[in-house]
């Protein structure tokens, strides 16, 4: 005897495999699409965070320019600093160089140094193409109490990359530093 049984034909099961596969890949594209976005969007995060400690750095070492340390007879040790802020302004072109010099004192070594930091971008072409980035160079000007015939260089520190401009604004002679809405 012949039973009537239900089952479904080839023709509706190829049909389901590709509206089933259809909406897989749509699936999978939209989460692919939403994970590239979120890790674009941690890298700018990241870049940021990095941004603002690299400027957190510079804003630190020109807050300390001119600093002099005495010692415990409140003498200035290496002698009054003539130049602490060096701005080489480079105009609305890229990009500015600062030169920071004041004397660091170091609390458990209990020493103190004449230190002249500079920061600059160059430009720097690699296989990822040209760019700029930002160096810094820290020179020891004094040491042991009495400033050095010749400084001890450091070295060019890379500090950034990728660097569209570094421009350093002087907001005291900088009479229309927010006039209106031009941003500098």
């Amino acid at each position: 005897m012949l039973t009537n049984r239900k089952a479904f034909t080839l023709v509706e099961i190829l049909v389901t495999l590709a509206v089933s596969s259809i909406i897989m890949v749509a699936t999978y594209g939209a989460y692919d699409m939403v994970k590239t976005q979120y890790h674009k969007n941690m890298d700018i995060a990241d870049m940021h965070t990095s941004g603002r400690a690299i400027m957190r750095i510079i804003e630190r070492d020109v807050r300390m320019a001119g600093f002099e340390y005495r010692d415990n007879n409140a003498i200035i040790t290496y002698g009054s600093i003539s130049n602490p802020l060096t701005i080489k302004d480079s105009g609305n072109k890229c990009c500015d160089e600062v030169t920071v010099v004041y004397d660091y004192f170091d609390e458990e070594s209990k020493k103190s140094e004449r230190i002249r930091i500079r920061y600059w971008a160059e430009p720097h072409t690699s296989n990822k193409g040209s760019r700029h980035r930002l160096y810094k160079q820290k020179d020891i000007l004094g040491r042991n109490g009495s400033v050095l015939a010749n400084p001890a260089l450091g070295r060019k520190e890379v500090m950034a990359d990728y660097i569209e401009d570094l421009q350093i604004v002087n907001v005291v002679t900088s009479s229309n530093l927010y006039s209106g809405s031009d941003y500098r």
